[in-house]
């Protein structure tokens, strides 16, 4: 909904639909739209048909295509919503004009990938497909997702094979100053060439200074990492970062929780620490866990607070993005969680979410 508003303010949402109540709840304090909570394989054909929708915007269950989810593909019967939403699109009488799907690496070596190509091409789409990470739009946070485009109406000079196109990381350049711009200036110089190899640097990446709290604020004093919570762990294998970092990990629905290793990154408070060091002396094996102990404490590590994840994710916050020269100004409505969901719940929530500034990329593609 906020990468829509940003390509068209002017957009109208005909139906959201969601099961997750904590996210409905979020939604409707920011849209004051109540999703439809009706599961979607449950949905009628008349039920879609009544809007006559000209855009759909899609984000299927990630699970069947994850090493948590075993890979069971199609075989997983969280994959029975957009099989359910393919059947209902070869018998829709006004079909969409235009498509967008999100979903998560591995998605695009799956049969359901296949299943979906097979189908968009039966009815006329031409599609693109791309895998992208938010680094390569110069926002220092790492979560490269699989997305599709299809439009019925636009050439877009599809090739039988697989397409995987990338964006160019121009960063500050290209897109952050540019994003406020018309849209053909920002869709003719983001989406390019194969960058699959390029490095990141400062030139093309914010550091993470510029998406933190106030250091003083008091919404980080429960963000401290527990070191009982490292005690737990079998290693010491987490991914460290600090102000002057050009990369985060990807935040999952787990980071902020007991599954510390591989939810996300740990941020590093301690200005004198030198991070390639410690995390070096963390993998010796001839060190003891008592002294790994005694280094994780002397970097003074924390959690990423839920408004710095929100704003790495590139949502339109109070009192972030305008301090880094980036604004998604035609988003309008800022994001606010209800009062009484905890910092948890809202970890939970951005971290099955998506990147407000790649889909926004993505759609002026498709629009354009």
């Amino acid at each position: 909904h906020y990468g829509m508003l940003a390509v068209d303010p002017n957009c109208t949402i005909v139906e959201s639909f969601d099961m997750n109540e904590l996210a409905n709840s979020v939604y409707t304090l920011n849209f004051n739209i109540k999703p439809n909570n009706k599961a979607i394989d449950h949905l009628k054909l008349n039920e879609i048909e009544k809007h006559k929708a000209e855009i759909w915007l899609l984000s299927p269950p990630c699970q069947p295509f994850t090493r948590g989810g075993k890979y069971l593909d199609d075989l997983d019967p969280r994959t029975n919503s957009l099989i359910h939403l393919m059947e209902i699109l070869k018998e829709l009488d006004h079909k969409p004009e235009f498509l967008f799907l999100e979903n998560v690496y591995n998605f695009e070596s799956s049969n359901t990938r296949k299943k979906l190509i097979k189908l968009l091409f039966g009815l006329g789409y031409n599609i693109k497909e791309y895998l992208v990470s938010p680094i390569q739009l110069g926002v220092p946070n790492d979560r490269l997702r699989y997305y599709l485009i299809a439009n019925r109406d636009i050439d877009f000079n599809f090739q039988d094979e697989k397409i995987e196109q990338y964006c160019i990381a121009e960063g500050k350049k290209a897109c952050i100053n540019q994003f406020s711009l018309k849209s053909y200036q920002f869709a003719n110089k983001i989406l390019h060439e194969n960058i699959k190899a390029q490095k990141i640097s400062a030139d093309s990446t914010f550091t993470l200074d510029n998406f933190l709290e106030n250091p003083d604020s008091d919404n980080l004093k429960e963000m401290k990492v527990s070191l009982d919570r490292i005690k737990k762990r079998n290693n010491f294998n987490f991914d460290l970062v600090d102000n002057s970092s050009l990369k985060s990990t990807t935040f999952t629905k787990a980071y902020g929780s007991k599954h510390i290793i591989g939810s996300g990154s740990f941020l590093v408070t301690d200005t004198n620490a030198d991070i390639n060091q410690a995390m070096e002396q963390l993998q010796l094996s001839n060190l003891s866990d008592a002294d790994k102990l005694d280094i994780v404490e002397s970097l003074k590590l924390r959690f990423f607070s839920p408004l710095e994840v929100a704003r790495l994710m590139c949502f339109p916050v109070i009192g972030g993005v305008t301090n880094t020269k980036f604004n998604i100004s035609e988003a309008g409505t800022r994001l606010k969680f209800p009062s009484d969901l905890s910092v948890r719940q809202q970890h939970q929530l951005l971290g099955n979410s998506v990147n407000i500034l790649v889909v926004a990329a993505l759609l002026f593609e498709l629009f354009n």
